[in-house]
């Protein structure tokens, strides 16, 4: 009904009678729906119980929590936001965006350190591969960069063990 005018009553009266632990899909629909209007602000109140509470604190409201402060531009908030997604559950586009939030800050050793993989650990994602390859670039960093080329080369490429199995291949 787009009547927004009511949103702030709407909140109080589900912080005064919706638990969060117990009733955070309540929180969380609402939250949603206010985002899919770009009341990022609005959508805030009810993501900050969530990602504070027990029940709720999961990886995809922390990335909710952070699109929403990047969206208002509350950039050192978004970054901290990210940085748990990451370490809850290592999200590429959320490691993407928290890189260049980083960048943005001029904190560049962290924007590399997010964009990092750990290729015992891992799949390695080419996209933070060559983020970071662009990143060391402009670092003038070119010992790391190359490195971390060749390893992006190397994800593209099919080990052969014989040369007739690279005619094989050419033919």
């Amino acid at each position: 009904l787009k009547a927004f005018n009511l949103v702030d009553e709407l909140i109080e009266n589900i912080y005064t009678f919706i638990d969060v632990d117990s009733g955070g899909d309540c929180y969380l629909d609402i939250a949603e729906e206010l985002i899919a209007k770009q009341r990022f602000k609005d959508a805030l109140q009810l993501l900050n119980p969530l990602v504070l509470s027990k029940s709720f604190s999961l990886p995809a409201i922390w990335l909710l929590h952070a699109d929403c402060l990047r969206a208002i531009e509350k950039f050192p908030e978004a970054i901290t936001s990210y940085k748990m997604v990451v370490q809850l559950c290592q999200h590429k586009d959320a490691r993407l965006t928290l890189a260049a939030l980083l960048k943005q800050e001029n904190r560049l050793e962290e924007a590399i350190e997010a964009l990092t993989q750990d290729s015992q650990m891992e799949i390695m994602c080419t996209e933070l591969l060559k983020e970071k390859c662009l990143l060391l670039k402009d670092l003038g960093r070119v010992d790391e960069f190359l490195q971390n080329g060749y390893t992006m080369v190397l994800r593209h490429s099919i080990d052969y063990r014989s040369r007739h199995e690279i005619q094989i291949v050419s033919n």
